[in-house]
């Protein structure tokens, strides 16, 4: 005996064609065992229907990696060419009819949909990157600026300030910063010993001269 069961095209159509979460380019579909469409294709109805692919089945028939494998018992998932010809992610497996029938059972993906995310999550990544890398370079600037050319300039204004009042372009001469304890700190605490130095020697010998004239001054006037 024969017993031949009908089944609904239309009943598998609205299992096949479930679109709630997918990508743009993302179809499930079914295969027989002669590679002719077994439900129709949401991305190209017009040749990969059931109808087209039995009436036509020199365009309509799904000659791929993905749906060989699958005929033949295996299921994987990865890269393919598509029965259009364009690179997918096609996840695939044999379905079990009957005793004796097997279809294949494919769900596929333009692969540059996948890689849209990755693709968008690493640009994010770079831009992040970059904003952290010109903070950090703003930041040693900054950093820079304060602890090194600052102190420099008072180092530089401190000497300069010395010269004027050896040069008696100025009574008073002051202290080098010293609030640190690194190399210009160091330098600005030997700069001022001997601006102290200095200064003493200088104020005595003027202090000197200063007595000499008085004297000289007493001297001439008898």
């Amino acid at each position: 005996s024969i017993l031949v069961l009908q089944i609904s095209d239309a009943s598998i159509n609205k299992i096949m064609q479930f679109r709630n979460g997918y990508g743009d380019s993302q179809e499930d579909y079914l295969v027989g065992p002669d590679k002719l469409m077994r439900s129709d294709s949401f991305l190209d109805p017009k040749a990969h229907s059931l109808q087209a692919s039995f009436a036509n089945p020199s365009s309509g028939i799904v000659d791929t990696e993905a749906s060989r494998d699958a005929l033949s018992g295996k299921s994987d998932t990865k890269i393919v060419i598509d029965y259009n010809g364009n690179p997918v992610l096609s996840a695939y497996s044999p379905v079990k009819i009957g005793e004796d029938l097997s279809w294949a059972i494919l769900s596929e993906i333009d692969e540059s949909e996948v890689l849209e995310t990755p693709n968008k999550m690493q640009m994010n990544i770079m831009v992040i990157t970059i904003i952290l890398l010109a903070l950090i370079v703003l930041i040693a600037i900054i950093l820079i600026n304060n602890l090194v050319v600052k102190r420099l300039t008072h180092f530089q204004n401190g000497l300069v300030g010395f010269f004027d009042y050896l040069n008696r372009k100025t009574t008073e001469v002051h202290d080098l910063e010293t609030d640190s304890f690194d190399e210009i700190g160091l330098m600005a605490k030997v700069v001022n010993d001997n601006i102290k130095l200095t200064k003493k020697a200088i104020d005595d010998d003027r202090k000197v001269i200063a007595d000499t004239i008085e004297v000289l001054a007493e001297f001439e006037q008898g």
